[in-house]
């Protein structure tokens, strides 16, 4: 066996295991709250199970099926989530927010320059995330090449 088979055959068992962990993790906590008759809690984990689970048996199963570009599309929209993650959380480390209020109440003049600084910090994430994946979109259809079965004529 070749190792990329080896690392395409580990990366199916892993996620997929990974994924089937988390449909049961989910689905015990989604028959707990239907026993206690909490229905919205119950509706809010199916939801959940969904994006926890799926996201991981969706990778396996484009792995399994050797569908690469459907698979860096994946990949590159959790890559896209973590830029705007760490961006939005930006501001709020490094106290943009508090600074701004705090001189704000002292010096008026000072909302005229934080009100773009603001809205940067609101809008940037978005669109940061959006290049981002436009840009992992563009490596994956330059590298990554779906295998196609050689088909016979008899």
């Amino acid at each position: 066996m070749k190792p990329k088979e080896i690392l395409r055959w580990a990366s199916v068992l892993g996620f997929g295991g990974f994924g089937l962990y988390n449909i049961t993790v989910c689905l015990r906590v989604f028959f707990n709250s239907l026993a206690e008759h909490n229905w919205g809690w119950a509706v809010f984990i199916l939801f959940l199970t969904v994006l926890v689970a799926g996201v991981p048996l969706a990778i396996s199963y484009f792995a399994f099926r050797r569908e690469y570009r459907h698979l860096t599309i994946v990949v590159a929209a959790i890559l896209a989530l973590c830029v705007f993650d760490v961006l939005m959380s930006l501001p709020g480390r490094f106290g943009i927010q508090e600074f701004f209020f705090q001189q704000g109440q002292e010096r008026p003049w000072l909302i005229i320059i934080s009100l773009p600084l603001s809205l940067l910090c609101l809008f940037g994430p978005f669109y940061a995330a959006a290049w981002s994946f436009r840009l992992l979109l563009r490596l994956a259809n330059r590298y990554a090449h779906d295998v196609i079965p050689t088909q016979r004529i008899a």
